[in-house]
């Protein structure tokens, strides 16, 4: 609610998160967290998605829970803070449709025609698609078009497909326009701004830089090598649960970096993810120990192993 309440007020503001009592900075991963747990929230309090992945809960919505559901999205994908939360594409696609359509002359003339859109408040998911293409400038481009589209409004010739739900689509999608949120291209662009990129084998090696902490940049350079030889071999869940760990989304967002600390502090475990700076931690000390009791073991083998294994306890 305090999320919104800002969001409401000054949409387009930017805003700094910290935890009470804590002096750390915030690098994205506070900020993410905050979003995260405001959209989660208000999903469940409004139901305004249902399902899974997530689509338009047409017997449950409120303009209002529209509007917010918008300054929500379209404030994580202004910022490129992407949220642990599976909407489904369809969903996307025809938010980027409404938003188009926001910016049509004829659609205002459409609007400024029909009482503030009373008459387009049952059309259905499907159909906002259908309309939309209406204004694509390459078919429908002048004022017989508009007239054309006024007439099957007005005589309800889109009837069979009349449900409720186009205004909230068109409220997200204003709401999100609020924001200051960039143009994107199409519905997918949109998701990935929202929810980040998934296809993570190729973008997480990339996205981490090695820091020495206590210890020499030769041994750091040794273990940042296990390190980006590891992440190959990890699947697909297990790069999702290691960016989860690190960021609180298991989607990634492109250009985000991440950290690799190697450490010469003394701990019980080997690796720590700490989500608010986007850093993996580890403790050498913990790792070489290992080698007294399995002086035969591999240490590249031995590195990826506890890797796969901790992924699921290195939260911190």
């Amino acid at each position: 609610d305090d999320v919104l309440r800002l969001l409401n007020k000054s949409p387009t503001q930017s805003h700094t998160f910290k935890y009470l009592g804590s002096e750390a900075i915030d690098t994205g991963g506070v900020t993410r967290q905050v979003y995260n747990n405001a959209l989660n929230q208000h999903l469940s309090r409004t139901q305004i998605l249902k399902g899974s992945p997530f689509q338009v809960n047409t017997q449950n919505v409120t303009l209002k829970a529209a509007y917010d559901l918008g300054l929500l999205l379209g404030k994580i994908a202004q910022i490129k803070m992407a949220v642990d939360v599976q909407i489904h594409p369809s969903f996307y696609e025809q938010v980027h449709k409404a938003s188009q359509l926001l910016n049509n002359e004829d659609y205002q003339n459409i609007k400024r025609a029909n009482g503030d859109l009373a008459e387009l408040n049952q059309l259905n998911n499907e159909d906002i698609i259908k309309l939309c293409q209406l204004f694509e400038p390459k078919l429908y481009n002048d004022k017989a078009s508009t007239d054309m589209l006024l007439k099957m409004i007005k005589d309800k010739t889109l009837n069979p497909y009349f449900t409720n739900s186009i205004l909230s689509f068109i409220h997200i999608a204003e709401a999100m326009n609020a924001t200051d949120v960039p143009v994107l291209e199409n519905g997918e662009a949109l998701r990935e701004a929202i929810e980040g990129e998934h296809h993570l084998d190729n973008l997480m090696p990339k996205a981490f830089t090695a820091r020495a902490s206590g210890i020499d940049q030769a041994t750091t350079s040794h273990y940042d090598a296990l390190l980006k030889e590891s992440l190959k071999m990890l699947n697909k869940q297990e790069l999702s649960r290691l960016c989860k760990a690190l960021t609180g989304s298991s989607g990634f967002v492109k250009g985000d970096q991440l950290w690799f600390s190697v450490s010469n502090e003394t701990s019980t475990g080997v690796f720590k993810a700490q989500s608010c700076s986007k850093d993996l931690i580890f403790y050498v000390k913990s790792f070489e120990s290992l080698f007294i009791d399995h002086k035969d073991a591999d240490q590249k083998q031995l590195f990826q192993a506890l890797l796969k294994e901790q992924l699921d306890t290195i939260v911190h």
